[in-house]
């Protein structure tokens, strides 16, 4: 639409850094850092004046603002304009566990470089913060957590749940921290939580859906070996229904269970409110279908014989 060439290189933000560094360095063209330019810091502080502004004109301080650190320049401008401005405002980066580089830098007071795994905060999956960022963002953050993948999914699926908002998993990670613990101190206090996009499409919204669904003990799954006979199947289902379980999807597997001609195993996803409903339905299998019923994705031995 605006003309310009969109070029995608590399695996990883690393390399592709390298390759605009290389474009720059043989076109003589400027080099815009996506989270170590100073006018891009200076830019993502405005963030943190505008919270200042609303919550002064409401008469309320704040407490504390929570940022999602990936390559560190979000923090590095935030904690800049509020320490400035408010310098009692705690201000508090969060990162997945997946790529923790700025909670290991922030704790040796220099920059480290991690290894850095699949996360459902992929925005913030940066091996090494930025060197301007990391400088500015030092002496004005006051902590840094981490949380878990299960932690993340959670939090998009309470926002979707409860706000009516779609964010990407890097945004949730600050209302992580907030829902699992790492940030007890704040309760009763006044706390910003910045939710910083959401660029996430549907197929990868509906896994981190249903992943923090199987995390908040209400999408399970389990095995049961039946008679391969009229009326097997049957009594499993009743058993679901009896606990008000929604099933979302059944499978036979015959092949399996390769000692027992007549014996079948049915793999069933079920759909529940609470772990407390799980564990429920969890506890009738075990009382009906004995040894002959797995929970989670365990599987039975192939030379299984029903008794």
């Amino acid at each position: 639409k605006f003309g310009a060439d969109v070029i995608t290189q590399g695996n990883d933000v690393v390399e592709s850094k390298g390759h605009a560094m290389k474009i720059s360095c043989e076109t003589g063209k400027v080099y815009v850092h996506g989270y170590d330019d100073a006018d891009i810091l200076a830019g993502q502080g405005t963030i943190g004046i505008e919270v200042h502004e609303q919550m002064y004109a409401m008469g309320e301080p704040v407490d504390a603002i929570i940022v999602p650190v990936g390559g560190g320049g979000l923090i590095a401008g935030i904690s800049v304009a509020v320490k400035h401005l408010s310098p009692n405002t705690e201000v508090i980066g969060v990162e997945s566990d997946h790529c923790d580089a700025f909670r290991k830098s922030y704790e040796k007071k220099e920059l480290v470089t991690v290894n850095v795994k699949s996360t459902l905060a992929d925005g913030l999956a940066v091996s090494t913060i930025g060197s301007r960022s990391f400088k500015s963002a030092l002496p004005n953050v006051d902590r840094v957590v981490t949380v878990s993948e299960n932690d993340i999914a959670i939090a998009i699926l309470r926002l979707v749940e409860i706000l009516k908002t779609v964010v990407e998993g890097a945004a949730a990670t600050g209302l992580a921290a907030c829902l699992f613990g790492k940030l007890d101190h704040l309760k009763g206090k006044n706390v910003v939580v910045v939710l910083t996009g959401a660029n996430i499409d549907t197929p990868v919204l509906n896994r981190c859906l249903d992943r923090g669904l199987v995390a908040d003990g209400r999408l399970a799954t389990f095995r049961v070996i039946i008679r391969d006979r009229p009326g097997g199947l049957s009594e499993l289902l009743q058993l679901i229904a009896q606990n008000q379980v929604s099933i979302r999807d059944v499978f036979h597997e015959r092949p399996w269970v390769q000692q027992d001609m007549y014996a079948v195993e049915v793999r069933c996803v079920v759909d529940t409110t609470s772990w407390k409903q799980s564990n429920q339905l969890r506890a009738a299998l075990e009382k009906k279908y004995g040894s002959h019923a797995l929970w989670g994705k365990d599987n039975f031995d192939a030379n299984f014989v029903m008794s």
